[in-house]
């Protein structure tokens, strides 16, 4: 921590990070602590008034978007250009901290870097720009320079601390030593070194690690411990999983670590809204839209909006203009007032005014006036607020900027924008980065994930700098001694956090074994029974801790009509809890998005197409007897009729390529397949696609069958056509998932001799089915045995249909695991959640 002597004068402390200075005020609010780069800017700040002509000091989205400039104009056109920026502002950033002179020959990627770079000097200067590191040298030049008494003008103190610095840049040195020359005290402040009880163990997986971890900071703040701290090397990529594991077990905590700033639900609603302006939205972008209390008049129209949900997906299209879903949208009047009042502008105009034009759509969409803020997210208001400000600030080259430019700079600047959720920082548990935690101390540490791939890391030199260059001035990160030398120290700044400290890892990940750093070699290895609390047991649910009661019956049904016909059935027999859903919770799943036409409308393009055709044979016989030119004109004939009558609804798949290798498929599906009709026995077509009510138990059922065949016995044959494979083996089962011919058979006036499935698939083309001998296609049956599959099907179908009658919402899947997979309604259930 900060020296006793140092507490007493009037010091400024210049902290590494922010995190250090937040934890540090807490603990000291009479001191000035300040992270290092801001200071810098505020030194600039001050200097700008003593002298208005200072060049400006870009901040770091304006110097991005200068590099972006640069690059643009000195590249060909790449998709990697924005990581391209980052790379070179690295470059730039460390030859500016190590001074580096680029005198060698020069590879071409740094060649072309020094032409970016000599195009960025040049728009600074020209625009009386400059950056934090120019800033700095700029400073050391004016400190160097000047006069005690213009000296005195920038209010430096005359004593300065650094605090949780690992090592200084050649720069940051040089600036430390003309504030020797001007007589300042500078001091880099050292942890006092603490004789530490260390202990390592090693886990299976990094999840029990992780749950290890956050048991043993819930043990520790138990036992009167004021300040834990868990440190976390790659903490910002790993924030959602140390959420996930810590809420779940302990809310007392604070992660050190910005926040994804797109992914903020006021945030992305913005950012969606505003995606209006780009005359398409894909299916995603509205329903998130339709779904979203963020924007206006949503508790109004919320069901109306889910309907109208329901309706664009059932279109089938990947995108929708604002101007198609308005076409919809007459159920929901405000939405569609809102939405007609868009304005889509072409206008070429400067990042100012399309933000005031962003701010208006925004208000204009009833943005968040429905939603009263948490704390939290009159935080990320506040913070979204001045992302807008800083949006204005990148005109500041004074480019003028189309809708499409202005869109992009917006996501780019959303991407990067740190927003650290603000809190109370008086927690006994701390998550932090491992270079966060230098110099600070806590009462106990745990210190995650220490793989050898960790400490020391892999070293990752700029690549549009000449490596030998950095290797020799020892350049951060550009080699293994670096590294390594940079590992001892940051090992050692770890080993001061506190007195008690526990260093973990996991001998396995996804894809590898993995091995300790190698800097735990000394430290004595526990196995987890030794430490004082039994991390498994610590994370299962208590049972005491919840009542459970259990209701699995909805309410009885009696005299209604049961909704979707046979489906609710096959919904019972898959699971009753299904059953339930569909028939009195009235769920069903958002029909998918497919690229042409949807299985369920190529299924409708074949019934049709045989219903038609079969509407004009009307026998076998004719079938039989018509010439094979004549049977063909009527198949394509009928496949047009059909596919144009779902064309019609989709006007974007109007003589497209995937409509006419549809037609080509079908053609030669539904010849093969009246060439296989004309083996069976003959008959004659006694009903094609025939609707009908059954009352049942006090239920009326709707049922529709595709074909009635009577044969010359005067027997009856239902057909089901189907595309996808089906087993007549689960008609045999006491829960049939296919029950609509089973229950058709029980319940018909006619004398149902046989059920067949039509199963029309380009692999497996054929009728499956059981029934009497009359037709050779069938397996054989007795008519006693036909009789008793009859009275089985009844007693089966009477079961589904008294647990459907009384509400049955029992969790029962037909298959297990199996059925679940491919249910629809799993955030609903949650049957297997644990």
């Amino acid at each position: 921590m900060i020296p006793s002597d140092l507490v007493q004068e009037a010091c400024l402390i210049l902290t590494e990070n922010a995190t250090q200075s937040r934890l540090l005020i807490r603990q000291y609010p009479k001191l000035h602590i300040m992270p290092w780069f801001l200071w810098l800017q505020a030194q600039w700040q001050q200097c700008a008034i003593l002298d208005p002509s200072l060049p400006v000091l870009l901040s770091e989205h304006q110097q991005n978007q200068l590099w972006l400039r640069c690059i643009q104009r000195n590249q060909e056109p790449r998709s990697d250009t924005k990581a391209l920026v980052s790379l070179a502002k690295s470059a730039y950033q460390l030859k500016m901290a190590w001074d580096l002179k680029l005198s060698e020959v020069l590879l071409e990627q740094t060649q072309n870097w020094l032409e970016w770079q000599e195009d960025y000097l040049n728009e600074c200067k020209k625009n009386n720009f400059f950056d934090e590191w120019a800033w700095l040298w700029c400073l050391i030049d004016l400190i160097k320079s000047s006069v005690d008494i213009n000296f005195q003008k920038l209010k430096i103190p005359n004593k300065i601390a650094f605090f949780g610095f690992l090592e200084f840049s050649p720069a940051q040195k040089r600036f430390m030593d003309v504030l020797k020359d001007k007589d300042v005290i500078v001091e880099n402040i050292n942890s006092d070194k603490i004789d530490a009880t260390r202990k390592k163990i090693n886990f299976s997986s990094s999840e029990e690690e992780m749950y290890a971890m956050v048991a043993w900071a819930a043990e520790e703040t138990k036992n009167n411990i004021k300040r834990v701290a868990c440190l976390v090397p790659d903490l910002n990529n790993k924030k959602h999983e140390i959420e996930r594991f810590f809420f779940e077990k302990e809310k007392n905590i604070y992660i050190h670590s910005k926040e994804d700033f797109y992914n903020i639900p006021l945030v992305y609603s913005a950012l969606t809204i505003l995606k209006l302006l780009r005359y398409q939205l894909s299916i995603e972008d509205w329903s998130y839209l339709l779904r979203s209390p963020w924007v206006g008049a949503y508790e109004k129209e919320k069901y109306e909006r889910l309907k109208l949900l329901e309706t664009l997906y059932e279109k089938n299209e990947y995108q929708f203009s604002v101007k198609q879903v308005c076409e919809l949208s007459q159920s929901c009047p405000d939405l569609l007032l809102r939405l007609k009042q868009i304005s889509f502008s072409r206008k070429n105009q400067t990042l100012s005014a399309w933000k005031l034009f962003f701010v208006e759509i925004l208000s204009v969409m009833g943005w968040r006036e429905e939603i009263k803020l948490t704390g939290k997210e009159q935080r990320v208001f506040e913070s979204w607020n001045k992302l807008l400000l800083e949006f204005e600030r990148l005109s500041f080259l004074k480019e003028t900027f189309f809708l499409k430019s202005a869109l992009e700079q917006l996501h780019t600047l959303v991407a990067i924008w740190s927003f650290q959720p603000s809190g109370s920082l008086d927690v006994p548990i701390h998550i932090l980065s491992l270079h966060q935690s230098v110099g600070l101390k806590f009462d106990a540490v745990w210190v995650l994930g220490m793989q050898d791939s960790v400490l020391p890391a892999s070293p990752k030199p700029n690549p549009f700098l000449p490596l030998n260059l950095q290797r020799q001035k020892k350049v951060a990160h550009a080699s293994h001694d670096w590294e390594l030398r940079h590992a001892h120290r940051l090992f050692y700044a770890l080993n001061q956090t506190s007195d008690k400290i526990i260093f973990s890892y996991a001998k396995q990940n996804e894809v590898e074994e993995l091995e300790a750093s190698s800097f735990l070699s000394s430290i004595e290895e526990i196995k987890s029974p030794d430490l004082y609390f039994n991390f498994k047991k610590e994370f299962q649910k208590d049972e005491n801790q919840f009542e459970y009661y259990e209701d699995d019956r909805g309410e009885e049904l009696d005299n209604v009509e049961i909704r979707g016909g046979m489906t609710a059935l096959k919904e019972q027999s898959m699971c009753a809890f299904r059953g339930f859903a569909y028939q009195q919770l009235k769920t069903k799943p958002l029909p998918s998005i497919e690229y042409g036409l949807t299985p369920r409308e190529k299924g409708i393009v074949i019934h049709r197409a045989l219903e038609l055709i079969w509407k004009e044979l009307k026998t076998q016989e004719r079938l039989i007897k018509m010439p094979l030119e004549a049977l063909e004109g009527i198949i394509l004939e009928k496949i047009d009729q059909s596919v144009m009558k779902i064309v019609k609804k989709r006007m974007s798949l109007f003589n497209s390529e995937i409509i006419f290798l549809e037609k080509k498929r079908l053609k030669k599906l539904i010849h093969r397949w009246f060439m296989h009709e004309k083996n069976r026995e003959s008959f004659s077509i006694h009903e094609l696609e025939k609707s009908f009510e059954v009352v049942f138990s006090g239920l009326k059922f709707t049922l529709r069958i595709d074909r009635i065949d009577c044969t010359d016995s005067q027997r009856y044959y239902i057909v089901d056509y189907k595309t996808n494979v089906l087993s007549v083996s689960d008609w045999l089962e006491e829960r049939p998932s296919e029950p609509q011919l089973p229950f058709y058979a029980i319940t018909s006036d006619l004398p149902v001799a046989g059920l067949l499935f039509g199963q029309l698939r380009s692999d497996n083309l054929g009728f499956r089915g059981m029934g009497l001998a009359d037709d050779k296609i069938l397996k054989p049956h007795t008519a006693q045995e036909w009789e008793d599959q009859l009275k089985a099907w009844h007693q089966n179908l009477n079961g589904l249909i008294k647990a459907l009658k009384e509400g049955d919402a029992s969790l029962n899947p037909k298959e297990g695991l199996r059925t679940c997979k491919a249910c629809y309604l799993q955030a609903l259930c949650r049957l297997y959640d644990n």
